[in-house]
């Protein structure tokens, strides 16, 4: 059976507008059910609700967004059968239009993530088990692949860990490194990146995870920190990152210790002060996990609560860190919370998206 990257497609991509608490906001969204695939909002970080500005047409499962500061949308086409890709789009202020496509080089692509530099593009495609590096152009146009590289290898799960399913990649905050969580093979690769070499990525690190987790997506914190959530354990990983190596520290559940349902953890954030980790439980669950990130790097759970929707896959937090908005899927919103900068706690604000199939909300900053 097809697996989709959970990305919470509705992009919320967030871009400062007129005001300071004003941001723009684009959402992703799987178009099996004829939806426009990309949707652009105004977000106002004041009241927390949101205004229609854009939506896009004839574009194929746009699951997964990456924005860039000067207004360009690269959105994966999370498509099968050879035709997996990712598209280039310009953002003007009113209008979204469309600018190029390219292959991503495997089937289902989920995961694109912008260089720090804003000159490269990395790509993950799951069913293909491989990512592809592209430049891009002054323009914002994608470029030829200029690295296609497959995983090989397998895993203890008999029904999602018999080929590599590479479920993202994600940059270094400087640019020297690119992390990718193989949930098939149960580890995270990290490779070496220098655009001035032939081969631009190179493999220095695979860090394997306990037998059967499934790491999925991963994120960079400060202080040399990072951490990883794995989808088939439903746990996040902790790790001291430097130089291009990681070093584990804590793996902690975000399920309640008498939990016993079908896992399936999605997507994690932190805050922008660092001081919260969030992590979303799709499957039987349906809930986002609150940690407190405490000076050593670790975490400290401090409740999990219900995403009052069906199938969390991707989430955000506005940029001024009040705000957390939760795409759930398979009940056809994009929930907003409202965040308590001191506590990190959760609390419905009574406000909803209503979009179909909504799998990645992202801001513009």
């Amino acid at each position: 059976m097809l697996r989709f990257v959970f990305c919470l497609l509705p992009f919320l991509l967030v871009h400062r507008t007129s005001t300071a608490q004003t941001f723009t906001l684009f959402t992703g969204s799987y178009t099996r059910t004829g939806n426009g695939g990309i949707h652009v909002y105004t977000f106002n970080a004041t009241t927390g609700t949101t205004v229609l500005l854009d939506s896009t047409t004839g574009v194929s499962n746009p699951s997964y967004l990456a924005v860039s500061k000067n207004g360009v949308v690269y959105a994966v086409n999370e498509d099968g059968g050879g035709k997996g890709a990712v598209s280039a789009f310009r953002w003007d202020g009113k209008k979204l239009s469309f600018i190029n496509t390219q292959p991503s080089g495997g089937d289902h692509p989920c995961y694109v993530a912008i260089h720090p530099s804003g000159r490269w593009l990395a790509v993950g495609n799951y069913s293909g088990g491989n990512l592809a590096l592209y430049a891009l152009r002054e323009d914002g146009s994608i470029a030829a692949a200029d690295t296609v590289i497959n995983h090989t290898g397998r895993s203890v799960d008999a029904t999602r860990q018999q080929s590599p399913h590479v479920h993202a990649t994600v940059w270094s905050p400087d640019g020297t490194a690119l992390v990718v969580p193989d949930l098939g093979t149960d580890e995270l690769v990290v490779y070496r990146f220098n655009e001035q070499s032939p081969a631009k990525l190179q493999p220095v690190q695979s860090m394997k995870s306990a037998p059967g987790a499934g790491p999925r997506h991963f994120i960079f914190g400060t202080n040399g920190f990072a951490y990883s959530i794995e989808e088939l354990s439903g746990t996040v990983v902790s790790f001291q990152y430097k130089e291009r190596q990681l070093q584990q520290r804590q793996r902690i559940s975000t399920h309640p210790k008498n939990y016993t349902g079908a896992k399936g953890s999605a997507d994690i954030h932190l805050s922008p002060d660092g001081r919260f980790l969030y992590a979303t439980n799709r499957a039987a669950a349906n809930t986002i996990a609150s940690f407190a990130v405490q000076k050593n790097g670790r975490l400290k759970l401090l409740r999990i609560q219900s995403t009052l929707g069906v199938h969390p896959r991707n989430f955000t937090l506005d940029p001024t860190g009040r705000w957390l908005l939760v795409a759930n899927r398979d009940s056809n919103e994009i929930v907003v919370f409202q965040r308590n900068t001191s506590t990190g706690a959760l609390i419905d604000s009574g406000k909803r998206m209503k979009t179909l199939l909504p799998i990645c909300v992202k801001f513009m900053q």
